[in-house]
């Protein structure tokens, strides 16, 4: 196997909730595996056709327990994908792409 540099790289699953969605992921950094959970309240009206879709207040929690801020999400349906964009107070943070696959949405994503 090659020793490949994999840095800054990004993946979450997500599914729905009661009251929004539920976050399992994993990120790289330096070397380092990251990973944790979190747990998204929808603050823009449902869509029923596309239940994902939406805005968020989302808070990360790693494994360690420690917990990110209020990060705002934003996810929006395409043809075939969903766009994703993470802010932190009026900034981007982070981008991904994802696909739905058995009431899952499943994400890329990389820090900017």
């Amino acid at each position: 196997m090659q020793n490949i540099n994999i840095s800054n790289l990004g993946c979450v699953i997500y599914t729905k909730s009661k009251t929004g969605i539920e976050a399992e992921w994993l990120f790289t950094s330096n070397g380092k595996l990251e990973k944790g959970t979190g747990i998204g309240k929808r603050i823009s009206q449902n869509n029923f056709e596309n239940e994902f879709e939406g805005d968020y207040e989302i808070i990360y929690i790693d494994s360690e327990g420690k917990s990110s801020p209020k990060i705002d999400l934003k996810i929006t349906k395409q043809t075939d994908y969903f766009e994703l964009i993470w802010s932190f107070q009026g900034e981007i943070s982070e981008v991904g792409i994802g696909i739905e696959k058995d009431e899952k949405l499943i994400v890329s994503w990389k820090k900017i």
